[in-house]
């Protein structure tokens, strides 16, 4: 069934703490009992949980959204790029457009969360990021995920004709019903997070510590949006 993942930083860090268990054991093992490509296997083992679990406490810093290659500009491309080997994957590519609208509304909660913590980007990075909306916004007959699967249908064959229109008519009602209403309300959003007095702060608490660590900067250290 497609599904899109959790953000919630609170499942993140509950995903982040169950891997303490699995980390003990990867170390009570005892190594004289393994053969050398199992030791080496447990090594690799360890190395990728105890930095895994270094991210523990650093969910809001996880940032899906950026003007270049934010999950807002990739989504719909990867849909439309959504392997086709039997029907049921043509259904989940529809279904996963049908889905978007309360996946951004996750997404919409993690920003908000990011923005009380003083972790949101800067208002011109969020002006690019609604500035990357903009081309999902357009009518659902002129968006990717519609114009490329008449070909795709006919690539994979062994469809009627009623069933490719029946595909067809079906993405685009997910479009126009789900996807531009989600970029929509995300848009909305982010104009929203916009002067937030949050991140002022802590963009200047990190220019201190900048300024401590290394001495006077001669520059302003680099905002998100010239990061981005």
């Amino acid at each position: 069934e497609p599904a899109y993942p959790d953000v919630s930083p609170t499942t993140k860090e509950e995903d982040i703490e169950e891997l303490e268990p699995d980390l003990e054991t990867c170390r009570n093992f005892d190594e004289n009992l393994l053969t050398d490509e199992q030791k080496l296997t447990r090594r690799m083992l360890l190395d990728a949980l105890e930095t895994d679990l270094t991210a523990a406490g650093l969910s809001l810093y996880y940032q899906p959204l950026n003007p270049l290659t934010g999950l807002q500009n990739q989504l719909p491309v990867d849909i439309s790029e959504y392997r086709f080997d039997k029907k049921e994957d043509i259904d989940a590519s529809i279904r996963y457009v049908e889905l978007i609208d309360s996946y951004f509304e996750d997404i919409i909660k993690l920003e908000n969360s990011i923005a009380d913590a003083g972790l949101a980007p800067d208002d011109a990075a969020i002006d690019r990021i609604i500035e990357s909306c903009k081309p999902y916004l357009v009518p659902a007959k002129e968006n990717v995920l519609v114009t490329s699967l008449p070909d795709k249908l006919e690539a994979f064959g062994g469809l009627t004709d009623e069933e490719k229109k029946d595909y067809e008519n079906r993405m685009e009602a997910a479009v126009t019903e789900h996807l531009i209403p989600a970029y929509k309300k995300l848009s909305e959003a982010m104009e929203e997070l916009k002067d937030n007095e949050n991140t002022a702060v802590r963009y200047n608490e990190f220019k201190e510590i900048v300024e401590k660590t290394f001495g006077q900067v001669k520059e302003d250290v680099p905002s998100y949006s010239e990061l981005f």
